[in-house]
């Protein structure tokens, strides 16, 4: 079996499995104690993954652990000074698109409309509101705020199978175009701490950056602005792994990049069937090869050929 926990983590284990045997009274101590056991890794001496821990220990899909999870962390954003609180998560989940600094002012604004405890329908149309209101927002100056296309499309989790050994255990990893949180998921699967950030969500990767310790940044970008990405994950100087099409390596502006500053690439063994927008896993995602290109990985060749796994999204 895996690690054995040290005295004071099986006792903070079990108080947090309490909290939550009897606390589904409250989804804000239960997601806070999941948020422990996850990011603790408390759950290392009985199961492989926090998702086996979920489902096995109480009957809890990975999604749903997500979502209490990510409902606490709400509510905390919050503070101490709006005068009511939600009561269920349902009113909370809608807010974990919006970026922490806009999650109070939704709130209020629900409260506001409700003149007091607001249903989730209100909640949801405040944030639709909010998003709306930044529509005119870009990427970059010149850039569409909502992605289109091959921009929108997420990454299933096995991308990053082939990428794994390089990155230590110890590591933060950022992701910082997560979409609907495929790799940042994907990564706690694997037993990595991870950062999950978007432009959707009010963290634009041109002018925002985490501001706890990371060491590593790793996402698929928008191949509209691919240079721009590749151009800005030099600057943070820190390594990286960023999933792109195979043709970039052909690309003039991108060459003078790989030049000056080095690069690593980890070639794929089959294509990527990506989840396109209204389209989902089999609209088609997987016309064209992609790879990751890596700096600072220490990868054993500057050509380095990976394997992905039997999953059931290859094309």
């Amino acid at each position: 079996m895996a690690d054995e926990l040290a005295r004071n983590e099986s006792k903070e284990l079990a108080r947090l499995e309490t909290i939550i045997q009897l606390g589904l009274s409250t989804f804000v101590e239960v997601g806070n104690a999941l948020l422990r056991i996850r990011d603790g890794r408390l759950y290392r001496a009985s199961h492989k993954t926090f998702e086996e821990y979920t489902q096995e220990r109480w009957g809890m899909t990975r999604r749903r652990a997500n979502q209490l999870i990510g409902a606490a962390e709400t509510v905390g954003n919050l503070g101490t000074t709006v005068p009511i609180l939600p009561d269920a998560e349902r009113q909370v989940r809608p807010m974990a698109q919006l970026a922490a600094e806009q999650q109070q002012a939704a709130w209020d604004e629900a409260t506001r409309r409700a003149n007091g405890q607001p249903t989730a329908a209100i909640v949801e149309q405040v944030v639709r509101d909010f998003n709306y209101k930044r529509d005119n927002k870009s990427n970059r100056a010149g850039d569409a705020y909502v992605p289109q296309g091959y921009d929108a499309c997420q990454t299933p989790p096995y991308a990053i199978d082939p990428l794994l050994p390089f990155l230590p255990m110890e590591w933060t990893i950022w992701e910082p175009a997560c979409g609907e949180g495929l790799l940042v998921e994907a990564f706690y699967d694997a037993d990595r701490r991870c950062l999950g950030t978007d432009l959707l969500t009010g963290q634009n990767f041109f002018e925002y950056a985490p501001p706890e310790p990371w060491h590593c940044l790793v996402t698929n970008p928008p191949y509209s602005i691919k240079y721009e990405w590749l151009e800005r994950c030099y600057r943070l100087g820190r390594p990286f792994a960023l999933l792109l099409p195979v043709e970039t390596l052909g690309a003039s502006r991108a060459q003078t990049l790989f030049k000056r500053h080095g690069l690593e690439v980890l070639f794929l063994d089959r294509r990527v069937n990506f989840k396109m927008p209204k389209k989902g896993w089999e609209g088609g995602g997987a016309q064209f090869p992609v790879a990751w290109f890596t700096w600072k990985l220490e990868l054993p060749d500057q050509m380095y050929f990976g394997t992905l796994g039997n999953g059931t999204t290859f094309s």
